[in-house]
């Protein structure tokens, strides 16, 4: 089986979307699957200078990238294209802290939360985009 690798920028951990108990579901969740076994979760702190623009979120496979967009989930599958996402990857991992100290940064972002009252609704409702 081979290992999973997950990327975030710590403003992830922030952006609200559902309210409090939402986020700290979702960031008690991360804590979760911290321990599982072939998974790696790393952060790139919010003070972390970067080597390159995030961009849009990308899932790579053996030979296959899809990139996500507002409209859609394309396949990015011409080996010349799925290198650069490598090489991308390869730099936000540098700016990316791991272990201890990704658990640190979610351990904060659930205190922010944990310091809202838990009645609190967001107070930005879905919006369809079409």
């Amino acid at each position: 089986m081979d290992w999973v690798h997950y990327r975030l920028g710590e403003h992830a951990l922030y952006t609200e979307f559902g309210g409090p108990e939402v986020m700290k579901g979702q960031l008690g969740r991360l804590l979760a699957v911290m321990r599982l076994p072939r998974l790696s979760l790393c952060i790139i702190p919010r003070s972390a200078p970067v080597g390159i623009w995030p961009g849009n979120s990308f899932s790579m496979f053996d030979d296959i990238v899809l990139v996500e967009t507002y409209s859609a989930e394309f396949p990015v599958t011409q080996l010349r294209e799925n290198e650069l996402y490598t090489k991308a990857f390869a730099l936000l991992k540098q700016s990316a802290v791991h272990g201890t100290a990704v658990r640190a940064l979610v351990l904060t972002a659930v205190r922010h939360f944990d310091q809202m009252p838990s009645d609190q609704e967001s107070t930005m409702q879905p919006v369809e985009l079409y």
